[in-house]
């Protein structure tokens, strides 16, 4: 378990990122003075070069470097989370062979912004590097909830393995699943983006269904991942 909370919450990155943005493109601003952070350092040149972030705090550094199978990383909204996430995912993306691939989930819609901005940024890392966003989604299916859970699942189970991006970004939208381990655990690397939204979705979901409380991703995919660590090679890490 890692924490971001202690230095991220100065929001520093995000500030000096947009204040060096503004003086490149000529912009002029009001000075701004922060208070001192001795553990903000310098952002390895991926940072610079794919997400326009000139520094990062230690805790940040400690994520991006961990070569931790199972991470849990935690800290409040705005402290960078995300950001050491996504320059791991770019680095695993440039520099392992093509057949490692990584997963990365996160809960909500298609076209919430968060979805819309790890595409966006994932897609363009290179040219030799794919990336596509997989929705799942049993609302508008027919049948009863065993029925959609059933279709859903085995129809993201085909979309997983059909697939052949490096990179796949997928979206839950409902979080009951019918055993889907078999197929993200063909992946190398997994990434869960947002956790308490995800569990936030799933005690809605299982208050609907409470026969089904079981058949919830982190129940029936997820910590299997760890319990059968010995039967399968992904990592995963959880940012909540």
């Amino acid at each position: 378990v890692v924490s971001t909370q202690s230095t991220g919450r100065r929001a520093l990155v995000t500030r000096k990122s947009v204040d060096q943005a503004k003086t490149e493109t000529g912009k002029k601003g009001k000075e701004k003075k922060y208070p001192e952070n001795p553990e903000m350092t310098e952002a390895p040149d991926l940072f610079k070069d794919y997400l326009n972030i000139s520094c990062l705090t230690q805790d940040q550094l400690d994520v991006f470097h961990s070569d931790e199978r199972f991470l849990f990383v935690r800290g409040p909204a705005g402290s960078g989370k995300s950001i050491a996430m996504l320059g791991k995912i770019i680095d695993l993306a440039l520099n392992t062979p093509s057949e490692k691939r990584i997963l990365l989930i996160l809960a909500g819609f298609e076209d919430d912004p968060a979805p819309e901005r790890h595409l966006e940024l994932l897609k363009n890392i290179t040219q030799d590097i794919t990336c596509e966003m997989i929705s799942y989604d049993y609302s508008e299916l027919d049948g009863d909830i065993s029925d959609k859970v059933d279709k859903a699942s085995k129809l993201l189970s085909k979309q997983l393995s059909d697939s052949t991006s490096k990179v796949v970004l997928l979206i839950i939208n409902t979080t009951l699943f019918n055993n889907i381990y078999s197929c993200i655990t063909i992946f190398d690397y997994i990434f869960v983006d947002d956790y308490q939204l995800l569990v936030d979705n799933i005690y809605t979901d299982i208050n609907s269904e409470p026969s089904h409380v079981h058949k919830n991703i982190i129940s029936e995919e997820l910590l299997p991942i760890v319990s059968n660590s010995g039967k399968n090679n992904t990592t995963l890490w959880i940012l909540c």
